[in-house]
């Protein structure tokens, strides 16, 4: 358990059956689809789909069921294993599935600090997280690396519009740098209040993320 991160519950549903075993009814392999997609037709759930290296992942059943309530591979993450029994020869194909050039998937980070894909050119990558009650902890990342601590002792010099305002339970996110094209900052401010909190006494998450222009 940690305070920094959501709660997740990990199911592990059966496999496709094509062929009924003993006992089994008819109709075994209808019955384990319906109760996959049960599941993974809910926008809040993750979908991880364990693909065998020496397998075609363009004709894998589990697969084809996620792309059928996940077309855009948004919530959808394939795990590739057994790489030690794949055929001589085929190492290009798998590292085509790997650089996600087969089966386009976005879940999981592309660029620095989970971006969905790496900023242009020499763009500084980043993403700030106010945090949400005791559910989503605050988190600062640049370029890779989480700033947390170190942050809270330059924001000052950044050029904050909200910093002197803050109050108890606010949720606040801000970037700013000196060392760019131009005086860049981004900021926002979610306000601690009754009539428009969210989840009771705390405000909404507010979440930034984007490219800073680097100064040449």
């Amino acid at each position: 358990m940690s305070p920094d991160v959501c709660d997740l519950t990990l199911i592990d549903l059966p496999g496709i059956a094509r062929v009924p075993v003993e006992g089994q009814p008819e109709d075994i392999g209808k019955q384990i689809k319906r109760l996959i997609k049960k599941y993974i037709i809910k926008h809040e759930t993750v979908n991880l789909v364990v693909v065998p290296c020496n397998i075609d992942i363009a004709t894998t059943e589990a697969l084809q069921m996620a792309q059928e309530v996940d077309p855009d591979g948004i919530r959808t993450i394939a795990i590739l294993t057994k790489p030690d029994l794949i055929d001589k020869g085929t190492e290009k194909r798998i590292l085509k599935i790997v650089h996600n050039k087969v089966i386009p998937l976005s879940k999981g980070p592309k660029g620095k600090c989970g971006l969905p894909k790496p900023c242009p050119g020499n763009d500084y990558s980043f993403k700030v997280s106010s945090g949400a009650t005791n559910i989503v902890g605050p988190r600062i990342c640049f370029e890779g690396k989480i700033l947390n601590d170190e942050a809270r002792t330059l924001i000052a010099d950044l050029g904050s519009a909200y910093i002197s305002q803050l109050k108890f339970r606010d949720n606040w996110v801000f970037v700013g740098g000196k060392k760019t094209m131009a005086q860049i900052s981004f900021e926002q401010h979610m306000k601690n209040e009754r009539e428009t909190n969210k989840y009771d006494s705390w405000p909404e998450m507010i979440e930034m993320e984007g490219c800073i222009p680097q100064m040449f």
